[in-house]
């Protein structure tokens, strides 16, 4: 498939990802490994984006385990249980910095937004040459940063309900 200049998003078919979507090409584009691709194929939140038939990008996303949402005292934070969490964006070499990350995360902001969460969270590592790119990016999509784990950069979507 020649590379345009421009990518026309009307183009894509975005569709909930099957086992076979995401193949070694793609994961060796994009730097997933084989447990990452698993669960995420077993995600009811991972999408793909075709072009002509090729997944081109892709993202997971999952809905807050009941764990991560109680207090020391062992009572529910409601906040917690409607975050989402935005666990990778990935798209093939071929075709970045031509907006196509921006417009997957968008894409992940909907989904999240339709399934009742309040707010989308991502957070990664704080090493490597990913990060300047992707903190730009998510600060760019309205994304403020947040606390996060040691060694990790978070960010926080807020979803305002209609």
């Amino acid at each position: 498939m020649a590379r345009a200049e421009t990518l026309n998003f009307r183009h894509l078919d975005v569709t909930r990802a099957r086992s076979d979507d995401l193949d070694t090409s793609f994961q060796t584009a994009v730097g997933l490994s084989q447990q990452q691709v698993a669960y995420a194929t077993a995600s009811l939140y991972c999408r793909v984006a075709r072009l002509e038939g090729q997944v081109i990008g892709a993202y997971s996303m999952r809905e807050p385990y009941p764990a991560e949402s109680l207090f020391a005292d062992g009572s529910t934070d409601p906040a917690a249980l409607a975050a989402f969490h935005l666990q990778w964006v990935g798209v093939r070499t071929d075709f970045r910095r031509r907006g196509l990350g921006g417009w997957l995360v968008g894409h992940a902001i909907g989904v999240a937004e339709t399934k009742g969460a309040q707010c989308l969270d991502v957070s990664f590592a704080e090493q490597g040459d990913h990060v300047a790119v992707a903190g730009a990016l998510f600060v760019a999509l309205g994304f403020v940063q947040r606390e996060a784990a040691a060694g990790q950069l978070g960010f926080r979507y807020q979803l305002i309900p209609e």
